[in-house]
């Protein structure tokens, strides 16, 4: 497959990035006709962000972000063609001006996949921390008890979204990148003897209590006691031994059911 398309004229600007966006019918050669596209129209594609939404008729979402620079091809040619080749039931270009183009078109924000797709909001660091340091200084040793009980009950109920266990704890990294929560360096899980020991670097928690000399983690300790209370089937006891908040490299937890 080849397309021919003739010069740019000489008032377009060389160079530069073009942003689309697609939303198109789910099929498993989606990414690869993309690329032929790319290849045969001599444009360098510098980032996608794809996933895949529903399960009874699922769909795509794409973000690509193009350098035409190399190309002789107009980005308005060329979205007709991605149109054409990606059926795609939506598609456009987007404004230079347009910032967040991802949200902008593609609202709400979607996240979690196991069960067809849900609504997530974004956070800034700015916003986290006037929550959790504002829930210590307000309500002192209460507020770190419900932050501890609030992440209880999001891990408890993230393990809803999963189809078995196995599969939660093979998921288990991916999904705490995922939330953003922080990045799992090692997991041991016992099933038999109900225990487990996660470390874990990025703590966003934690990092709130650099310099604090403590053992900082209550919301976070909490999602990983929902998660293993679900899973163990048992009331758990989950215990912060490591802490980046208290110079410590990484955090690190130990599970283990209450008998």
């Amino acid at each position: 497959m080849k397309y021919y398309l003739k010069s740019l004229p000489s008032s377009w600007e060389e160079g530069g990035i073009q942003n689309f966006i697609i939303e198109a019918e789910a099929k498993r050669d989606f990414l690869w006709n993309l690329f032929k596209i790319a290849r045969n129209m001599k444009i360098e594609i510098c980032s996608i962000n794809y996933f895949k939404v529903g399960s009874k008729t699922p769909y795509i979402y794409a973000t690509l972000s193009l350098d035409f620079s190399r190309s002789n091809a107009k980005p308005e040619e060329t979205l007709k063609i991605i149109n054409k080749e990606l059926n795609a039931r939506k598609a456009r270009l987007v404004k230079a001006d347009e910032d967040l183009f991802i949200r902008n078109y593609f609202f709400p924000s979607i996240i979690n996949y196991e069960k067809d797709y849900e609504r997530a909001i974004v956070f800034s660091r700015g916003i986290y921390e006037a929550l959790f340091k504002g829930m210590r200084r307000k309500f002192g040793s209460a507020g770190k008890a419900i932050l501890y009980y609030e992440g209880f009950q999001i891990g408890y109920e993230t393990c809803e979204n999963y189809v078995s266990i196995e599969h939660l704890i093979k998921h288990l990294k991916f999904l705490h990148m995922k939330m953003g929560w922080a990045i799992i360096q090692d997991i041991k899980v016992d099933l038999k003897r109900k225990r487990a020991k996660i470390r874990v670097s990025k703590n966003f928690e934690c990092e709130l209590g650099k310099g604090s000399n403590e053992l900082y983690s209550y919301f976070y300790r909490g999602i990983l006691a929902g998660f293993f209370a679900r899973i163990f089937r048992k009331e758990v006891q989950a215990e912060e031994v490591r802490c980046i908040a208290r110079g410590d490299p990484y955090c690190e937890f130990k599970i283990k059911a209450i008998v």
